[in-house]
């Protein structure tokens, strides 16, 4: 599942509400769409909540875990400003230009903050920014757009159309504005844990107690609610950080137009014209094992900040190169502010998101015990085999071609992963997948590898290999022999 992004959900968020989106949606969520048809729904952003900071912090059978659809990834760069915009747009970073917390302004020729219109090298306000902002970064996000068509959407934030106080009065505010009527969706948005992390560190017992509070106030709050599916997310997550000072590398500075941009695990630089070459050499010397560095062409090309229509910033705004954090390096000028914890690099720390889903109605809930991570309704042997499973290191599907699909008993056994499907996920586990069929041709086999790819996404499994038997519908087949070898070397490989 975590092949998915951000973007991704809130384009499934746009597809439900009749919106139109620019890019792929999330299976997962939109079959809970179509089932449940909610009044309400509501997106709880808690920032810098990433998925690993919730398997640290937070017990087994903690509401989070046990709601977890599976981890998704954040956008490029994994940071507040890029990340947020896009679950409030649907849109990725290139198309709507917020990169990073500071970014050159081409019509400016300034790096200024991009929530604050500080200029980053002289500390004052730019008011002309503070003007023309919304004509700069003119993307509409979800919320404006349905009140445009006289729909309901609402962001509840400290500077949206309702705010609150705390995180108790924010849990008042979202039960109240539920109950008012109306097909509705709330984009709700928490600035922590992510700001007691950069001061504290992301696993101190402070950061620990607020994701649990958060944990508890949300379950409480569920239990408040009717016909609502409740969603939360993060931006990011967070890794401890140490810090390299770029004035102790002059070899490198005297070679910059302007100071750096965008983040300090994702760092944009102006390089002096003619001497590029000069450094790419030295910042691979000095930094390079920290840093992974992209020249503008080879970011453009590898779409690092996702596809669609260039926002008209873009090239500028990236500058000629991108320097990412592959280790738990940040790099800072004088200007910037240290933290101990950080994000917008590449760690699993950092891109790793939860996506939480829970239907908020008594009737189900009291009935079937909703739940990805719970216990079953049906008491069988088959929460034996799933534990027996979830220990294991790797699963194996083997099945006859019935109808073009699984046998009914294969299939029965998968749809019973439902109250396991978290931890699946997040076991990532090994696959081996044999099927066999009588028939020789093509088609035989095609609706079977559909599933399965399918299948191994949204469990987020490890495909080891397949072995598709055509033509061996009886011990003894011609094919028998070829397909033993096969099998043979598959089992060899793994």
């Amino acid at each position: 599942m975590n092949s998915y992004q951000l973007v991704h959900f809130a384009c499934s968020i746009r597809k439900y509400f009749g919106l139109p989106y620019h890019h792929e949606t999330i299976p997962v969520v939109d079959q809970l769409f179509e089932q449940e048809k909610p009044e309400n729904v509501v997106v709880i952003l808690f920032d810098g909540m990433g998925s690993r900071i919730i398997d640290r912090t937070l017990e087994d059978q903690a509401f989070f875990k046990t709601h977890m659809l599976g981890e998704i990834r954040s956008v490029f760069p994994a940071t507040t400003t890029a990340a947020t915009t896009s679950m409030k747009t649907g849109l990725t970073p290139v198309e709507h230009g917020m990169l990073g917390w500071n970014m050159y302004i081409e019509p400016l020729d300034q790096i200024i903050e991009l929530y604050t219109g500080i200029e980053k090298e002289t500390g004052k306000v730019n008011e002309t920014y503070l003007e023309k902002h919304r004509s700069y970064f003119p993307a509409k996000e979800i919320t404006k757009e349905l009140q445009e068509q006289g729909k309901i959407g609402l962001e509840i934030s400290p500077y949206g159309d309702k705010n609150y106080q705390d995180l108790y009065d924010m849990m008042d505010v979202i039960q109240k504005t539920c109950r008012e009527k109306g097909k509705k969706y709330l984009y709700v948005y928490d600035p922590e844990p992510d700001h007691t992390m950069h001061e504290l560190g992301s696993d101190h017992e402070k950061v620990r107690k607020l994701i649990q509070e958060r944990n508890d106030q949300v379950q409480k709050l569920s239990q408040q609610l009717e016909n609502t599916l409740l969603f939360v997310v993060a931006d990011h997550g967070h890794t401890t950080i140490q810090y390299m000072d770029l004035e102790d590398a002059p070899e490198v500075m005297e070679l910059l137009e302007k100071t750096t941009s965008l983040e300090q695990r994702t760092i944009s630089f102006r390089v002096k014209k003619g001497k590029e070459q000069l450094f790419e050499t030295r910042f691979l010397k000095r930094f390079g094992k920290a840093f992974q560095l992209y020249s503008k062409q080879q970011v453009i090309d590898l779409h690092l900040f996702g596809t669609g229509k260039e926002h008209p910033f873009f090239e500028s705004a990236i500058g000629d190169y991108i320097a990412v954090a592959i280790s738990n390096q940040a790099l800072c000028t004088k200007e910037d502010f240290k933290l101990i914890s950080h994000h917008a690099g590449i760690t699993e720390d950092e891109v790793l998101i939860p996506l939480i889903a829970v239907l908020c109605c008594n009737i189900v809930k009291k009935k079937y015990n909703y739940g990805m991570n719970g216990p079953c309704v049906f008491n069988d042997d088959m929460p034996e085999i799933l534990d027996t499973i979830l220990e294991s290191d790797m699963i194996v599907f083997a099945t006859p071609i019935y109808y073009f699909g699984f046998s009914a008993q294969i299939k029965s056994a998968i749809d019973r992963f439902y109250s396991r499907n978290g931890k699946i996920q997040n076991k990532h586990l090994k696959l081996v997948f044999i099927a066999t069929a009588w028939n020789h041709d093509e088609q035989v086999m095609s609706g079977i590898e559909k599933h399965i790819d399918i299948l191994i996404d949204y469990l987020n499994l490890d495909n080891q290999g397949m072995l598709l038997a055509k033509g061996y519908g009886y011990t003894g087949a011609s094919t028998e022999k070829q397909y033993m070898e096969e099998a043979y070397h598959l089992g060899q490989s793994i």
